[in-house]
């Protein structure tokens, strides 16, 4: 068993650095309609935003979007 649990270790300590990340993340309540806006940088979340309501949502020009994990 302590062989399994050595092996599985990174794998574990993976698991366990996604659990505190996603307990810090806000919860969605299922019961309040909800919509979720969601895409790559620079694809026009903003401007549909800003057309399909009267908001003036602020647009950011993203020129180097990287993300390392």
């Amino acid at each position: 068993m302590a062989k399994i649990i050595k092996r599985l270790g990174p794998s574990l300590g993976f698991l366990e650095e996604v659990r505190k990340h996603l307990a810090r993340m806000p919860t969605i309540d299922p019961y309040t309609r909800t919509l979720l806006i969601t895409g790559f940088p620079n694809v026009g979340k903003s401007s549909f935003i800003n057309q399909i309501t009267n908001a003036n949502v602020e647009v950011f020009f993203h020129f180097l979007n990287i993300s390392l994990i």
